[in-house]
């Protein structure tokens, strides 16, 4: 004999189904919604057939950047490469005006260099683990003349004073502080922190990289270090007696750090794929304003643009085969409001080899540096696109 069902109990069983499905769909609806806006902002500008590039006679790009009159494009490669400087007054044709290759000191190893100009344009001061210190005189773009090489072991980065008679470079260990205008025993300050990559081996331990890590003058008495202990806020206002007032040990993998226009705020591009803010008006009461992760499985290069309220990340991600990068994108966020950083815009980039970029002092235009290998040789090129940062 068959029994009728209870409609009200068939009416609670489908309002249950109901109320799963809405359950389970609705984190997937949320997270539409926060990047449609991301996806529809995506674009592709890149592809390198399409594109007016010049080869550079080295290989392998490692920094580019503009120089202070934002006349002129600096590409580095490492320390067994060369400099290169592009002339970019029409950022539609830019023009390579000269190149110095450094000399092979090593057989098989290479290292980052990092490098510095002077306000006026006239000098560029370059370092690495294995070059030391090299002082370019860069007054005639199409001409640089190497004026002087002062050895100091495991210089990794550079920053100068105001002044731009010291310069404090972080080393293996620390920093050290030199003098520039001494050609003999410049070092008139060191600040240790932590061992030698080479104690480290020794012990069995992992390496560190030697690209992480940063270095940022703030005035004469104060200086932020990024190293493998982490964020250091030091003071050098006695070079006898240099003291860490301030650390954050949870920055230990960080790779860089940029001082706001206004000096209120550090970025710091740390580990992976994130960047954090910090609020630095108060020296007494450093405090961490947030960040923002990128979607990407790493993020390579961070700049600071508009006065400021904008950032441009170049990431990448992995190829799950190999863990080589297969493709690379550079992201546009708004952080004004560092509390609540805010993708703009995203930028596709069709290279299989992207490896670094610079914006052009107009924000239209990204100076892009892709290589190309082949069978017999691996070749470098620079070139100009136009593109639009703002939000559409």
């Amino acid at each position: 004999m068959k029994v009728n069902s209870d409609p009200n109990e068939l009416f609670k069983k489908e309002l249950t189904l109901v109320l799963v499905i809405i359950v389970v769909l609705t984190p997937f609806i949320f997270l539409y919604l926060k990047y449609q806006n991301q996806w529809k902002n995506s674009e592709n500008i890149i592809d390198k057939s399409n594109v007016n590039a010049i080869e550079i006679n080295f290989s392998d790009v490692r920094k580019m950047q503009l120089s202070n009159d934002k006349k002129y494009l600096y590409v580095y490669g490492h320390d067994r490469s060369g400099i290169s400087i592009f002339d970019i007054h029409d950022t539609k044709n830019i023009k390579l005006l000269s190149t110095f290759l450094f000399p092979n000191i090593r057989e098989n190893y290479v290292s980052e260099i990092d490098v510095t100009e002077t306000k006026d344009g006239k000098k560029l001061y370059i370092v690495s683990p294995y070059l030391g210190l090299y002082c370019f005189d860069i007054s005639d773009k199409s001409n640089l003349k190497l004026e002087k090489i002062i050895k100091i072991k495991e210089a990794l980065k550079i920053s100068l004073t105001e002044d731009e008679k010291k310069a404090f470079i972080r080393s293996d260990k620390g920093m050290y502080v030199v003098d520039l205008s001494l050609e003999s025993t410049p070092i008139i300050g060191e600040y240790i922190s932590t061992n030698s990559i080479a104690d480290i081996q020794a012990n069995g331990k992992n390496s560190y990289p030697l690209d992480l890590g940063d270095i940022q003058v703030y005035d004469d008495n104060y200086v932020f270090l990024l190293d493998r202990k982490g964020l250091h806020l030091l003071d050098v206002s006695d070079l006898s007696k240099i003291k860490s007032i301030f650390d954050i040990g949870t920055l230990a993998r960080g790779r860089q750090i940029i001082l706001s226009p206004n000096k209120l705020h550090i970025y710091i591009l740390a580990v992976s794929n994130n960047i954090e803010f910090f609020d630095i008006s108060d020296f007494k009461n450093i405090r961490s304003l947030g960040g923002y992760t990128s979607n990407n499985d790493f993020v390579r290069g961070l700049k600071i643009f508009d006065n400021g309220t904008k950032a441009i990340l170049l990431g990448g991600r992995y190829n799950e085969k190999n863990r080589n990068a297969h493709f690379y994108e550079i992201e546009v966020v708004d952080i004004s409001y560092p509390l609540d950083p805010k993708l703009i815009k995203k930028f596709k980039l069709k290279i299989k080899k992207f490896d670094k970029f610079a914006i052009s002092p107009d924000n239209k235009y990204i100076y892009i540096n892709f290589s190309h290998e082949n069978k017999y040789k691996h070749k470098s090129y620079v070139f100009s696109k136009e593109i639009n940062l703002k939000k559409e």
